[in-house]
């Protein structure tokens, strides 16, 4: 009977991992990269919305293209920031944003179009609420393209946004719209997943049980 809820245990790992969707606009290659002058070691930041399905309730994990692969004179070693934040009146806009999670780190890969994974806390969020994933980078040299910009995103510039000379995530944000391509978008992906059914989650509870009895004996 042991090996058998072992087994079990097994196979709903399986499953679940089977069930893995990704949050995406691009097509992932990056067109062009936006890059803005201004002061010496601004800090810049930049945000894409994405509206929760079933299935994708659980955030795990953001995948970042840092710099552009047109333009590829962003310095590796920045210090950033890869955030996911809040829509708290879920209209979409990122003004009102706020912090949910935060994974400090560098910039890395740039010019390489290589999406870069950054595990996070797992954040469940409702069917149709929104949220937004980006980075915040610290000090980068005026001149540098900073954002991987896909051209070919149907639709999706309205759900992208990104500030410069800014002090924190949080603030003031401008739609990629403004530059009047409707199909701009930044190359961020976020992982999910669904959130396991109180039945699944008994099941592999059980599974776990009786792995641990067996290895103590």
């Amino acid at each position: 009977m042991k090996s058998k809820l072992i087994m079990a245990a097994g196979l709903l790992g399986l499953s679940a991992a089977s069930n893995a969707m990704v949050y995406l606009y691009d097509d992932g290659v990056s067109d062009t990269g936006l890059t803005t002058s201004g002061p010496a070691f601004m800090n810049v930041g930049y945000l894409t919305k994405f509206t929760t399905v079933a299935g994708g309730e659980l955030v795990n994990s953001i995948d970042i293209v840092w710099g552009s692969r047109t333009i590829p004179n962003l310095p590796n070693g920045l210090s950033a920031d890869v955030l996911l934040m809040s829509d708290p009146n879920n209209d979409g806009d990122p003004n009102d944003a706020a912090v949910l999670q935060s994974v400090t780190t560098v910039t890395t890969g740039v010019g390489s179009d290589t999406f870069n994974n950054y595990a996070i806390t797992s954040t469940a969020f409702s069917v149709g609420q929104n949220f937004f994933a980006g980075v915040f980078i610290r000090n980068m040299p005026t001149g540098s393209a900073w954002m991987a910009l896909d051209q070919n995103a149907t639709g999706a510039a309205v759900n992208s946004w990104w500030n410069v000379v800014i002090s924190s995530p949080v603030g003031s944000y401008n739609s990629l719209s403004i530059f009047g391509n409707p199909d701009f978008t930044a190359m961020t992906r976020v992982n999910a997943s669904a959130v396991p059914e109180p039945a699944t989650m008994s099941a592999l509870a059980i599974g776990a049980l009786a792995l641990l009895r067996r290895r103590r004996k």
